[in-house]
């Protein structure tokens, strides 16, 4: 009987045990989930077919296992949550570009014309990472931060990861949300790392369905140290992170070690989440050619196109299972990139001026380019150069006539490129227009355009 009773004793204490560490864990996740503390009187953020969008600002406020932290955030949605299609993008702010995916390679009209809700939150005071240059209350670590440009720079990516779970279960987010189904994420460069950041520092799984990547990079010398100091030397793109879809430049293979995102993509181990698209000829950073430029011409090809068509074939692969592209991988062998006679990279998307050999497209450079045209200091291998070839002879003719024998041929080659893109789904119908319209209204091939000046 006694010994009963001790094993009752026993099974007792074991439960009250079990309890007892249930009621922390419980206790521990309520104390790291953050609350949005919004702004008072949100203004209005416009009107999108048809549909009036609203622009939320506030405070973020919560704990990490770094310590308390207090940062601005941003929602737009629709003012009435049941006019948008349930799905909401959440996109860290860019160091120098802000919000780079909303107003740069994606779009306004593409994401609120399509019913999609957007969100951001700052995670660092790394320049525009703080998400707010104003934010004189912004805090992490529990240190007060502020916008500045040089490092040592403070950081904390769970920030990024509670934000995003407080879009699903926070009052005030599902006040200005309305319900979700579907979670996606979108980073750049700089804010790709930090989501690959998330995925192995603070873990991932069913957070996000969708993330799409614009040029990411791997383990650079132009990367945050504070970043690679966390992540494993051993790279294999995660699992069980939901759909990842990258889009890379040609330029992206020299100044990192991107090809590795290969991984994920190549072999018998590949996962079936996961997409590569490498853009042939593309910089890492598309630069225009100022009006009154006197230098090397800098490589312009711009590879936002393909994002966009990526991003709609992974809404359309998350929401209704429709398969998008095939990975598109740049051709190389023992000496590197494989080469056409133009000097272009073969395989990848090859947008139509490369397919078409209007010009040469260096992809990245040792000249800073950024520097020579934007007046201030870039990065080396970031930017690359434009070589025109509309007047030269097509490779391997034996005429010295320039390669397109007229205006309507150039057209002709550049719409065949087009519908071939658009038809395998790396263009939207409305870039297909554009890309189709530049050619058209463009010089090459017309009569005097390759005259040599005087």
């Amino acid at each position: 009987m006694i010994i009963e009773n001790k094993q009752s004793e026993s099974r007792l204490g074991t439960v009250t045990a079990l309890l007892a560490a249930m009621i922390l864990l419980v206790l521990a996740q309520r104390a790291s989930a953050g609350t949005l503390v919004p702004d008072p009187e949100p203004p209005l953020f416009g009107t999108y077919a048809g549909v009036e969008f609203t622009h939320y600002t506030g405070r973020f406020t919560g704990e990490t296992a770094k310590g308390p932290f207090n940062m601005p955030f941003e929602i737009v949605a629709p003012t009435h949550p049941q006019q948008g299609h349930r799905t909401v993008l959440m996109e860290p702010p860019h160091f120098a570009f802000g919000a780079a995916g909303r107003d740069g390679a994606l779009g306004r009209e593409l994401l609120f014309g399509r019913g999609f809700s957007y969100a951001s939150v700052g995670f660092s005071d790394n320049g525009f990472n703080i998400l707010d240059p104003f934010a004189v209350d912004a805090t992490i670590a529990g240190q007060p931060v502020f916008f500045r440009q040089l490092p040592p720079f403070a950081r904390d990516v769970e920030i990024l990861k509670q934000f995003s779970e407080a879009l699903l279960n926070d009052p005030f987010a599902i006040s200005a949300l309305g319900e979700i189904d579907f979670r996606y994420a979108f980073g750049a460069s700089q804010t790709a790392e930090a989501l690959f950041e998330v995925f192995f520092v603070t873990g991932a799984e069913d957070l996000f369905d969708l993330t799409v990547m614009q040029v990411p990079l791997w383990r650079t010398p132009l990367a945050d140290p504070q970043t690679l100091a966390v992540l494993p030397e051993d790279f294999y793109p995660p699992e069980d992170v939901g759909k990842v879809m990258i889009v890379g430049s040609e330029g992206d293979q020299f100044i990192s070690e991107s090809a590795e995102f290969r991984n994920a993509v190549r072999g018998p181990e590949k996962n079936r989440d996961y997409r590569v698209y490498e853009v042939a000829g593309a910089p890492h950073l598309a630069l225009p050619t100022p009006p009154g430029y006197v230098g090397d011409t800098p490589n312009p090809l711009e590879i936002a196109p393909v994002v966009r068509a990526v991003f709609i074939a992974g809404h359309r692969w998350v929401r209704h299972g429709w398969r998008p592209p095939r990975s598109a991988l740049l051709k190389s062998g023992p000496a590197g990139i494989l080469r056409d006679a133009d000097g272009n990279a073969r395989g990848g998307v090859r947008l139509p001026d490369v397919a078409v050999g209007r010009a040469q497209f260096v992809a990245s450079t040792d000249v800073d380019v950024v520097f020579q045209v934007l007046g201030f200091p870039g990065f080396i291998g970031l930017g690359g150069l434009w070589f025109d070839l509309a007047c030269e002879p097509a490779s391997g003719s034996h005429s010295d006539k320039p390669r397109f024998r007229s205006h309507r041929h150039y057209v002709r080659q550049v719409k065949r490129q087009v519908i071939r893109l658009f038809f395998k789904g790396f263009l939207l119908p409305k870039d297909a227009v554009e890309i189709y319209e530049q050619a058209k209204d463009s010089d090459v091939g017309k009569p005097g355009s390759c005259i040599a000046s005087p």
